[in-house]
């Protein structure tokens, strides 16, 4: 094998975009009560979870009504966490999109295997710009 063809393998490698490890995705039931104009609605359905980074590192929680992450509820950064045992632990993600604009608060706690969240659960609250807001309590599990 030449030395061009290994040059070119690598390039190759390199440049194929690469999935990070520290991703993982969670879908769960999400139970909501939304406050619009005074009007208390209430409704199920099963939210989808992204988790960008490893505990110990800066990571964010992306929350979804979508598979693909088209249509995003939040995206909150963390703000804390900290383990309750050798398999489980509670955390806190805050959304802060600035001045007149939406605002979120997630607080769960999590059970691990070998330092890799497997379940969480939590709830998620949400005011937005227009003073409307939800309530989410969501139970979720690492999609296989």
């Amino acid at each position: 094998m030449s030395y061009k063809a290994i040059i070119l393998g690598l390039l190759l490698i390199l440049c194929v975009p690469a999935v990070s490890s520290a991703q993982s995705d969670y879908s769960g039931q999400g139970s909501y009560q939304a406050f619009i104009n005074s009007t208390v609605k209430k409704l199920k359905q099963i939210v989808y979870l992204r988790m960008n980074g490893a505990l110990d590192l800066a990571t964010s929680l992306t929350i979804a009504n979508d598979p693909q992450f088209n249509d995003v509820v939040a995206t909150l950064q963390m703000k804390d966490y900290f383990d309750t045992s050798a398999s489980a632990g509670a955390f806190s993600f805050v959304q802060d999109d600035g001045p007149n604009s939406n605002f979120g608060v997630f607080i769960g706690t999590f059970k691990s295997k070998a330092d890799v969240i497997t379940s969480f659960t939590g709830t998620l609250t949400e005011i937005f710009a227009d003073g409307s807001f939800d309530i989410v309590t969501i139970k979720a599990k690492a999609l296989k």
